[in-house]
């Protein structure tokens, strides 16, 4: 049988409580007697939570149960945002109907805590004829109802009460404020994308380890991936932890990181494990992931320059759920690209690890060729992604 148990939070590893957002776009369905939908502003998901909290992004605790963040993201948007059956399963319902989880597009974390913001799709209508038909007041124990609404609306919204607003398209509102405002900086982040006609600024979401995109090349994407290894049954002996009455696991935090020198082709490998640079959070009370990454960043950058003379970012998140069923390992590889006119020599004397620079094909990690390889072939190209923050 299982047990649950409480832990302590004074541990270096704290019980850390993982919470999923969806930043969620209507997606119109082709209809070739409706040709004037590309004309029409944008919409998004917009959910009045139960009293006080007002209006806010679907979203809510990773449980135990849950197979990934993502597939929590997808849960709570049925949960709070739809009128079906939320205890879907993806043998029984149709794919269609379910939102889509397409990219990450901002990880925060502070000791204990990590929200993870993705990015969605939801079809208004499916080939088939099912809808996703979004909840009605008086609404459940979950939510009052759900709307899709524009980016103006929004902002008005965030005006609270000291200015009624009646759209054309959602009508009246009832509580007419934010609970925050997630929905205002996520939206904007997508209209932005929109408006300009570029990918959407985040890292994209796979529930495998990797998903190839041309076989013959045998490229591979990259980005956030999220798995748990051997989820336990139910009539499984496992010990639930709850931290401050939430779902929690023992999450440790890991940063590698990718050090490319652009001028001679070549990357870092610690001398000693021959993979990337690697450290550790070791007390999630001093350090965040976030300022682990900016100081291994900091110890490598060439005398006298900056991060902003260099290239950085993030190239890739794996989050994974060990067989325990207690314990998540949160790892971010982010990276540097030094450019030719920089200096090779490093900013600090002493080093945690000392470095060998090696081609891509003395690399001996897969998963580190793979992103080599994506590093090496955009170059200058390649986009500045940062998910990272020190935020609640």
């Amino acid at each position: 049988m299982r047990t649950k148990t409480v832990v302590s939070a004074g541990a270096a590893i704290p019980p850390t409580v993982a919470f999923s957002l969806a930043a969620i776009a209507r997606r119109q369905s082709l209809d070739q007697n409706d040709a004037g939908n590309q004309d029409l502003p944008q919409q998004y998901l917009l959910v009045h939570e139960k009293p006080p909290r007002g209006w806010w992004l679907p979203g809510g605790g990773v449980e135990h149960q849950d197979t990934t963040p993502v597939e929590a993201a997808v849960r709570e948007t049925l949960e709070e945002a739809s009128r079906t059956d939320p205890k879907y399963s993806r043998s029984q319902r149709d794919q269609t109907l379910l939102p889509v989880m397409t990219h990450l597009l901002a990880l925060q974390q502070t000791p204990g805590r990590i929200r993870f913001i993705f990015c969605g799709e939801w079809l208004d209508e499916s080939t088939g004829g099912g809808k996703s038909v979004l909840k009605l007041p008086p609404g459940d124990d979950d939510s009052i109802e759900a709307k899709w609404v524009t980016l103006d609306d929004v902002r008005c919204l965030s005006e609270g009460n000291r200015k009624p607003h009646s759209s054309p398209i959602t009508g009246e509102w009832r509580d007419r404020w934010l609970r925050g405002q997630e929905p205002i900086t996520f939206f904007g982040i997508l209209e932005s994308s929109r408006s300009k006609g570029v990918s959407i600024p985040g890292l994209s979401v796979s529930n495998t380890l990797f998903e190839c995109t041309d076989n013959k090349d045998n490229n591979r994407s990259i980005g956030a991936f999220f798995e748990r290894k051997r989820k336990p049954t139910e009539n499984s002996k496992r010990t639930l932890i709850y931290h401050r009455g939430r779902a929690a696991l023992m999450t440790h935090l890991r940063a590698r990181l990718l050090i490319y020198k652009e001028k001679e082709e070549k990357f870092a490998i610690d001398d000693k494990t021959l993979r990337f640079p690697s450290s550790h959070v070791t007390n999630q009370f001093q350090q965040t992931l976030r300022q682990l990454v900016d100081e291994m960043i900091s110890d490598v950058l060439p005398e006298g320059s900056t991060r902003d003379s260099n290239r950085t970012g993030t190239l890739r998140m794996e989050y994974t759920i060990h067989s325990n069923g207690t314990e998540a390992t949160l790892t971010v590889f982010s990276y540097v690209i030094i450019s030719p006119k920089d200096s090779v020599t490093l900013s600090r004397d002493t080093i945690k690890w000392k470095m060998k620079w090696v081609t891509i094909h003395e690399l001996l990690d897969s998963v580190e060729k793979d992103l080599a390889k994506a590093v090496a072939k955009k170059g200058g190209n390649l986009s500045n992604i940062d998910i990272l923050t020190d935020e609640e």
